[in-house]
């Protein structure tokens, strides 16, 4: 919802200090939808499908960012920028609030927060980076994805 509004504030003004206020909006907003399909993959879904699910979002994402660039070209050019984000905006904020009627779900309340959390997520912290498997696969996935990402930002909207 919060990237949705950013969207629809982003493509409404005119004003270059509210328009990197909305596009601060759409970066939060965005910058939790993966780890959001992870947390509705944990809760929803068998632990068995988890490692499927993600791929599945990952490959989607991939699609997604593919295949969108040239019929967003075409639509920037038809009715213009601003009106371009205001109707992604607003058909993402009817997906937001779709998928909040219609995922609903009671999650049971989880143990009591530890005081200590921070040193927790130190420590925790410290053993994933210490680990050589964590930096393979983290360069792995960085790999795999800068080729794709770079492609369709540089040449994917261009006819």
């Amino acid at each position: 919802m919060c990237c949705s509004i950013g969207a629809i504030v982003f493509g409404t003004i005119d004003n270059f200090y509210l328009g990197c206020l909305a596009r601060l909006l759409m970066g939060f907003g965005s910058a939790f939808a993966f780890i959001s399909v992870l947390v509705v993959a944990s809760d929803l879904f068998a632990k068995k499908h988890f490692a499927l699910l993600t791929g599945v979002t990952q490959m989607l994402a991939a699609i997604g960012a593919m295949a969108g660039q040239l019929p967003i070209s075409f639509v920037v050019h038809s009715i213009g920028w601003h009106l371009t984000m205001i109707a992604l905006g607003g058909f993402c904020l009817l997906l937001a609030v779709l998928i909040w009627f219609l995922l609903a779900y009671q999650k049971q309340a989880k143990e009591k927060v530890k005081v200590h959390w921070l040193s927790d997520i130190k420590s925790d912290l410290k053993t994933i980076l210490g680990k050589s498997q964590t930096w393979i696969i983290a360069l792995y996935a960085c790999l795999l994805w800068a080729p794709i990402s770079g492609f369709t930002s540089l040449w994917g909207g261009h006819s």
